[in-house]
């Protein structure tokens, strides 16, 4: 089952002015989240609940996780 990812307002905005090169690692990235929410070289950030970092060349992306249950 294939998860939905969704980007706020501000990432999105923040994509599209990256290098069509560093943009599309992103989305590769953001695809592969589909399948595995929490990969493991995803950084826990501390003092927040569900929110992950993970780093792609220069850039961050934070991810927040909605509904999902330990298992």
């Amino acid at each position: 089952m294939k998860l939905k990812v969704e980007l706020s307002r501000r990432a999105r905005k923040e994509l599209l002015s990256l290098p069509k090169n560093i943009a599309r690692r992103i989305i590769n990235e953001l695809r592969k989240l589909q399948d595995t929410p929490i990969p493991r070289y995803a950084v826990r950030i501390r003092g927040e609940k569900d929110v992950y970092r993970i780093r792609i060349g220069n850039y961050r992306i934070l991810t927040r996780f909605y509904g999902l249950r330990e298992q």
